[in-house]
């Protein structure tokens, strides 16, 4: 096995700093289950003394991904890109990760007409009548709590605002999950880069910006996926503009030339126009998303806009703490990632706010899930 780059293995000093931070070390108390322990499997896989057994993979398929132990990491151990790396080797060298997985991750979320359609779809059943009535259905337990997470995707949105002619152009990347279940969420996006003087363009291709292949090891559809969105920015200038956490993380780190790829939060902090809210008062928690907190390192910015636009914030306990939804790996792994949404509720419903703000579809979609009921709304 090739494996991942030594130089990179060799920075972590296994102090164990990043224990507390890791959402499965957390929830089982197993040392292979944290950072420093699947760093120690990657260093057995690189120095051949062990290959890709069922223990071993079994470890490393079970990470989420959410890097808080970058941010708690003192060495600065880059272990998103060493795990990206493993996972790639691995899908050369044994069976898939999960079959769901890689169908999701090849067949379903690269093709936004399939996603639309299921979101149409549950609309008209409703998914959450749909997730209640599954709860009493004589079904295994894993299905039980993957229908469980059946959303009522938003309104489809209204007219998306294009902004001053003159204006600096700003491409919005619609991504998968967020055009299909956050139209209308999506037109205000569009609406705010208009209103702080962007001349808005929609990134209808490619439907998937390659984050969930890449998370997955499916290296040959992440790569696929970056080409399409290279072939959609040919011969354009400007800012490219993410709105879901995770893709702008991955996306971030992609060549793509003639465009600077930036978070809505900070396309609006570089905006021509200074932006001014009316809007009536309103008590919000707010709940990170791992990719924009540790990926993106945006952690005050979005508490900054929240209170400009009138928002009294409480802040959930655990804000390192991944929600369980980590891309396609709460419908892979159900029982982890429904252990870790219910957490995640308590800690919500614990701040009394009526509402609670995320900035990534997926985190949306999963706490929704396990705050349905509540009376917390999910926004």
């Amino acid at each position: 096995m090739r494996g991942p780059d030594e130089r990179l293995l060799d920075a972590c000093i296994h102090c164990g700093l990043c224990l507390d931070t890791c959402p499965t070390f957390v929830t089982t108390g197993l040392e292979p289950e944290s950072p420093r322990g699947r760093l120690h499997l990657m260093r057995g896989l690189a120095d051949g003394r062990w290959g890709f057994e069922e223990d071993v993979v079994t470890h490393l398929d079970s990470c989420l991904g959410c890097r808080a132990c970058e941010t708690a990491c003192p060495s600065g151990v880059r272990y998103g890109e060493l795990l990206e790396e493993t996972r790639a080797e691995r899908a050369t060298a044994a069976p898939p990760r999960s079959r769901l997985e890689r169908f999701l991750v090849r067949r379903v979320f690269p093709h936004p007409a399939l996603l639309e359609r299921v979101a149409t779809v549950l609309r008209a059943v409703r998914g959450d009548r749909l997730a209640g009535r599954a709860e009493r259905w004589p079904l295994p337990a894993t299905v039980r709590r993957r229908l469980r997470l059946a959303p009522v995707p938003e309104p489809r949105g209204g007219k998306r605002a294009a902004g001053p002619v003159d204006g600096p152009p700003a491409f919005l990347f619609r991504g998968c999950a967020a055009r299909a279940f956050f139209p209308a969420t999506e037109a205000a996006h569009a609406e705010l880069l208009a209103a702080a003087g962007y001349r808005v363009h929609l990134l209808d291709r490619p439907g998937c910006c390659g984050a969930l292949a890449a998370h997955a090891g499916e290296s040959g559809a992440a790569a696929e996926a970056a080409d399409g969105l290279r072939e959609a920015l040919r011969d354009r200038t400007g800012l490219l503009v993410t709105t879901a956490a995770g893709c702008g993380s991955h996306v971030a780190g992609l060549d793509l030339p003639g465009v600077r790829t930036v978070d809505l939060l900070v396309a609006l902090a570089e905006a021509p126009r200074p932006l001014r809210f009316r809007t009536d008062p309103v008590t919000v928690a707010y709940q990170d998303a791992c990719h924009l907190r540790h990926g993106l390192g945006l952690a005050e910015e979005p508490r900054t806009w929240l209170r400009r636009a009138g928002a009294t914030l409480r802040e959930p306990g655990e804000p390192d703490l991944c929600c369980g939804s980590a891309g396609t790996s709460n419908l892979a792994r159900p029982e982890t990632g429904a252990a870790l949404g219910e957490r995640k509720a308590a800690l919500v419903r614990a701040t009394g706010a009526p509402r609670m703000v995320t900035a990534n579809p997926g985190c949306a979609l999963q706490l929704g899930a396990h705050l349905r009921g509540s009376g917390v709304g999910v926004l």
